[in-house]
């Protein structure tokens, strides 16, 4: 029997988990996948501050990137480990990680130590992002869980609007590094509370760890991201990258060629030879890739062309966070309640795909808010449609014995696909920009095709001379409706292929509270 399909059982001798104490622990892991979520977005707006705090401020980017890097690293290598060693040890290990990066990056003196720092809290926020879901399977059995990865969703999706709110408060008002601290005493609430009420029997699985698979899975992270992150610098044709690329890829083969002779693999191949697990890993990469540009291009609109400030801007994306909890919640009870999954992708992405179209359409120097607002609307319904069903059906297709590395698997393909837009929608949009700035600035304004030449902070932007001000404006608009432009085919191949979905009957046994009414 393929053993992605085998039935979900827990050990005999686990114990149920009291209502109250799921409900607990629901508010316990909220609060850590929150924090997770929001140390990808918190700092972006603290940036220019710390640089001149700190100096190096041709290392600024990698602040950014050392987080998202480990994060991505971590979190199949933690969800892998989760299966064999336990969840709730894991998990705890991870926050514990996380704070103790914390207290580090907030104390740092220096550019490089900061660095360090952020790169050990993305391991800790790996950990987070790839175990609280598979915790959550394990306490809720598939066909009540919807009720609650809705919550979860939307609690993901709050941090990384509320970063630059939260980010931009901290920073007027006080030091940037409490940006870091902050995440202190929450964090110390979500560990409490996971810690004692997370009481989860485990039964150690007797197996050697695929360390070197592990390694070589590391290491092809690393390859991969470090190609996306230098293309740009380097040139996509450059020598530098292709070597890069090439070397990744090697590692790659030989990774797989090992996973399938090791006896507990990091990535089970067959996961991947599942329908529903490949289809949902698919989809979340490509809705990942669309997702993650066009919601940071609405901040570059708000900012750069409508010169809002961050906090405000952050506010006025306020719609596709209401757009998720509003589809997240209501799509993860009809789930519940009928059963099933396969036509929430289609509807999503179909739902996406229109957000995406209307904000090409409406994004413009002199666009009203309320057009913007409900592309927005639409493209948040279509996301709470689609992340929390890849979820609930990936971890559905599979035993426990796989649970962990199935829900890090979808967690990791859709962080690839951030990183996969965040350099493709960038070299498109700096592209465009550049060649707009050329046709439209009159000769002698001081560009030389670099756009830091012409273009610095918002506010620069605005008291420039009122013709290079228009030229910027008018250019930087364009290259945000090509953008999008470019995420609408992208996600049309996820809709597509939400067709492909296999339905599967969820199964109502198998979780800890199975002897708990879970309303």
């Amino acid at each position: 029997m393929n053993r992605s399909a085998e039935p979900f059982r827990p050990p005999n001798d686990s114990p149920a988990v009291t209502q109250q104490q799921l409900n607990l622990a629901v508010v316990g892991l909220i609060l850590g996948l929150f924090l997770a979520g929001l140390d990808s977005s918190i700092v972006a707006v603290a940036m220019p501050t710390i640089a001149g705090k700190l100096g190096g401020f041709g290392q600024l980017a990698w602040v950014s990137t050392a987080y998202i890097v480990t994060t991505a690293m971590a979190t199949p290598l933690l969800g892998k480990l989760s299966d064999i060693f336990g969840r709730r040890r894991l998990y705890l290990m991870s926050v514990v990680v996380f704070l103790i990066g914390s207290v580090l990056c907030g104390v740092a003196q220096n550019m490089g130590q900061l660095i360090a720092f952020r790169a050990l809290q993305g391991i800790g926020g790996g950990g987070i992002g790839a175990i609280t879901f598979a915790i959550i399977a394990e306490l809720v059995v598939p066909r009540e869980r919807g009720k609650y990865i809705g919550l979860f969703t939307s609690a993901y999706a709050l941090s990384s609007v509320a970063g630059p709110l939260i980010g931009g408060w901290i920073v007027e008002e006080t030091s940037w590094r409490w940006i870091f601290l902050v995440n202190i005493p929450i964090g110390g609430v979500a560990l409490f509370i996971t810690a004692s009420v997370l009481h989860m029997e485990f039964h150690r699985i007797e197996a050697k760890v695929d360390i070197r698979g592990a390694v070589l899975l590391s290491l092809a992270i690393l390859g991969l991201f470090a190609a996306l992150e230098f293309g740009r610098e380097w040139g996509w044709t450059s020598i530098r990258l292709f070597s890069v690329v090439a070397t990744t890829a090697l590692v790659l083969f030989v990774f797989v060629r090992e996973e399938r002779k090791a006896a507990e693999p990091m990535v089970p191949m067959r996961l991947l030879r599942d329908r529903v697990v490949f289809i949902c890993s698919t989809i979340g990469f490509l809705v990942g890739t669309a997702m993650f540009g066009v919601t940071l291009y609405f901040s570059v609109f708000f900012q750069d062309v409508r010169f809002i400030s961050p906090t405000v801007s952050g506010l006025m994306s306020l719609p596709i966070i209401i757009g998720i909890l509003i589809s997240s919640t209501i799509i993860g009870r009809l789930i519940s309640h009928t059963g099933k999954y396969r036509i929430f992708p289609i509807i999503g992405t179909f739902v996406m795909i229109l957000g995406i179209a209307l904000a090409a359409q409406s994004i413009s120097p002199s666009a009203t808010y309320t057009f913007i607002a409900v592309a927005m609307g639409l493209i948040g319904l279509g996301i709470g449609a689609t992340f929390p069903t890849l979820s609930i059906a990936s971890q559905n297709a599979v035993g426990i014995r796989d649970l962990g590395i199935t829900t890090a698997l979808i967690t990791f393909f859709r962080t690839l696909g951030g990183a996969v837009a965040l350099a493709l929608y960038s070299t498109v949009f700096n592209s465009v920009v550049i060649d707009r700035l050329k046709e439209r600035l009159p000769s002698g304004s001081g560009f030389s095709g670099n756009l830091s030449s012409i273009i610095g902070t918002p506010a620069a932007i605005e008291n420039a001379d009122p013709v290079i001000r228009q030229a910027i404006v008018n250019s930087i608009t364009d290259g945000i409706v090509v953008v999008f432009l470019i995420a609408i085919p992208i996600a049309l191949v996820a809709f597509i292929l939400s067709f492909l979905m296999e339905e599967r009957t969820l199964r109502q046994t198998g979780a800890l509270t199975q002897r708990v009414e879970v309303g």
